[in-house]
């Protein structure tokens, strides 16, 4: 399994309340099959009434190129904020060691204006963990799980 869709699966397992997966569009033209990127991975209802719409990020590297977020990724997330004050967008970024996914890895949740702030502002193509550290909720690695905190 590539460490992206592991990292899905972990961060599925580690939030509580009502967690709904949003797959891929899969469309068949001419014999082969298309998949259209889904808007984000996950939809997540909490007891609070809060709602989060969250894409999950993996990246093997001490920092995380602001390319892998897609342009309508990012405009799915704002949008889904403006709709209700209990709604939110966030980004779930893993840092992990590619020498083995087994050995620590670091999660943060990034609110997706926090994000887009960050951006347009630092003139760097990408996040170092430092600045992950500054601008998310680090979501610390326990057991077999993330405890994230920033779900609420």
């Amino acid at each position: 399994m590539n460490p992206g869709k592991r990292f899905e699966n972990k961060f599925r397992e580690s939030v509580q309340g009502l967690t709904i997966r949003i797959n891929d569009k899969v469309f068949v033209k001419k014999g082969h099959a298309f998949s259209e990127e889904s808007e984000a991975d996950f939809l997540c209802f909490q007891k609070s009434g809060n709602v989060y719409l969250v894409e999950c990020k993996s990246v093997s590297r001490k920092s995380f190129p602001f390319d892998q977020i897609k342009d309508h990724q990012e405009r799915s997330l704002i949008d889904f904020e403006l709709l209700h004050p209990s709604f939110h967008g966030l980004i779930a970024l893993e840092f992990y060691n590619k020498e083995s996914y087994r050995l620590p890895k670091r999660m943060f949740l990034i609110g997706i204006k926090d994000f887009l702030f960050y951006k347009t502002s630092c003139g760097r193509k990408s996040i170092p963990i430092k600045d992950a550290e500054v601008i998310g909720t680090e979501c610390p690695y326990i057991g077999s799980r993330y405890d994230i905190k920033g779900i609420k």
